[in-house]
């Protein structure tokens, strides 16, 4: 992209004036949910905001200056009105051009700009962006296709470089109409315009920073496409879903009135912190600087801020710096893989996902944007006394199913025990991709594993009827999948055996079946699939 100067004293401002974005550059959390690869990621935050604040607050000026993520190389939505935006003089008129089309808006008072472009088919030609007013931008290699944003935690974060066979699948990664965008940005205490990050192709010497998840997703909805695909990533390991919501959105909301008052106290107290350490250095400074003057050797050690739980667990800090400014970015739809940190709180996060997906909705000016999520998979959770608390939170996720233009991709069977960060992440971008394919391109594939249709009782058995259940088998050791409860609500091992789309339960011991529940627990080792190969999600039909 060709222009004269950048202008980044907005985002320059907050980098300097907010507390928040020193608590993120300080605040790093030993967590058994932060990955080697999330925690590198706040020391790239750290060195992103001390370049931010000390290299572009300098209030240099340019009268025309595009949002993230109009870069050189980026992949525009195809086959909708496309959103570009960005800063001028306040009352400066701006024209932006792409292919045929041409538009022209006026800067506001604040000096914000946006004018939508006609929808344009899907394209490999690279094309120019042009927008002209007392200067002009332009933005060369520009592809048209499908747009995806992919967010969450350390699961999306996880880099292609730790994912299974990284060296054969980075040495393979040679894909020119695959591009990505890594947002750049930090942890936030109030909504940021702009945000930092550049657009690469795909390249073996490029794809091994790709988020693993993302990569695999896009190769396969390139491969039966055939167009270009960009992939957006904003995430950041160990984030509960508050941060991912803005402070409007969880203002009065229940389920987030125990995360908001849990922060409210640490924040005020490393506020005050904050306020001591800049004292206490202010004086090791003066000090410093008369022995210095008075040729005498000093050796009282410098002050240490103390840190405090990392900034990734404050309430909408993520929102405001790693989605905000990416509104109203024209898209194909979201990618979510999150909720490892929401563990524990299911019900509150039954209510927080869904009402975050109306939100982000709202905000990108969308509102029938696919959503689609990555279930947790299975892990031998050390904590949790009950073998059941993922269970509860992949209940929780299939819940938004429940809102329009929103899939799941069942992942229980392809997560490691003793790992909370998975390396299969082929199966999980792939399954990702059928969901997309199926649900939003109508193409027709098999994007789903067997569904549960219903229970019939048979005397002392149950009958399980599945939706796309051809070809049911089960996979995986020598356990029991199901287990079936009588009306004392006490849950036994049941004997399973498939009879032609639907399995029949029993148990000795239970001679009226009320219940049944499918790999309800932290780790399940036995799968139920069909003829695709795509499992079944755990279920339960009880409501105890």
């Amino acid at each position: 992209m060709r222009q004269p100067t950048y202008n980044f004293s907005v985002l320059g401002s907050w980098l300097i004036n907010n507390f928040d974005v020193r608590r993120s550059m300080f605040g790093v959390r030993r967590s058994s949910y932060l990955s080697r690869s999330a925690r590198g990621g706040l020391v790239g935050n750290f060195i992103l905001a001390v370049c931010l604040a000390f290299l572009l607050s300098g209030r240099l000026h340019a009268a025309v200056r595009l949002a993230a993520p109009f870069r050189d190389g980026v992949v525009l939505q195809s086959g909708k009105p496309i959103a570009v935006w960005g800063w001028a003089e306040p009352g400066e008129q701006v024209k932006v051009s792409f292919k045929q089309c041409t538009r022209t808006a006026q800067a506001d008072s604040r000096g914000r700009w946006l004018v939508r472009l006609e929808a344009v088919a899907a394209s490999d030609q690279p094309a120019r962006l042009v927008v002209a007013g007392k200067n002009t931008v332009t933005v060369d290699q520009v592809l048209v296709g499908e747009v995806w944003l992919c967010s969450g935690q350390s699961n999306m974060n996880l880099p292609l470089t730790q994912a299974k066979d990284a060296e054969r699948e980075i040495a393979g990664a040679n894909h020119p109409l695959i591009r990505y965008f890594e947002v750049k940005s930090a942890v936030v205490g109030q909504p940021l315009d702009e945000a930092g990050g550049t657009w690469e192709t795909c390249t073996p010497a490029a794809a091994g920073r790709f988020t693993a998840v993302g990569y695999f997703f896009a190769r396969e909805l390139q491969r039966q496409l055939g167009v270009p695909v960009g992939i957006i990533k904003s995430t950041l390991g160990g984030s509960p879903i508050e941060g991912w919501m803005s402070e409007e959105t969880l203002k009065g909301n229940l389920a987030a009135d125990h995360a908001v008052k849990t922060w409210a106290p640490l924040s005020a107290a490393f506020e005050k912190r904050t306020a001591d350490y800049a004292a206490q250095l202010a004086t090791w400074s003066a000090r410093e600087k008369a022995a210095r003057a008075a040729g005498r050797d000093f050796a009282e050690p410098r002050p240490v801020i103390v840190q405090e739980r990392s900034d990734r667990n404050k309430p909408s800090g993520l929102y405001n710096g790693f989605i905000h400014p990416l509104e109203p970015l024209t898209l194909a739809g979201f990618l979510w893989y999150q909720g490892e940190s929401g563990v524990g709180r299911a019900n509150e996060y039954r209510v927080l996902l869904q009402t975050m997906i109306r939100q982000w909705r709202q905000d990108f000016q969308q509102p029938d944007l696919p959503f689609l999520i990555a279930q947790l998979p299975n892990y031998a959770e050390t904590n949790d006394v009950t073998g059941q608390s993922w269970a509860w939170l992949r209940e929780a996720q299939a819940a938004t199913l429940s809102l329009p233009r929103t899939g799941m991709a069942v992942t229980v069977d392809v997560g490691d025990p003793a790992n909370l960060h998975p390396a299969n992440k082929q199966d999980v971008g792939l399954r990702l991709a059928l969901v997309a394919l199926r649900d939003v391109y109508r193409k027709r594939v098999e994007s789903s594993g067997p569904v549960f249709a219903g229970v019939k009782q048979q005397g002392d058995s149950l009958q399980i009827l599945f939706k796309q259940a051809d070809g049911l088998f089960f996979k995986g050791e020598a356990t029991n999948a199901f287990v079936i409860a009588g009306s004392d609500r006490k849950f036994i091992p049941a004997e399973a055996r498939i009879v032609g789309q639907s399995v029949v339960l029993s148990a000795k011991g239970i001679a009226e079946p009320q219940a049944v529940r499918y790999n309800w627990e932290n780790n399940p080792r036995r799968f139920l699939y069909n003829r695709a190969g795509l499992p079944a999600a755990p279920f339960r039909t009880d409501s105890w």
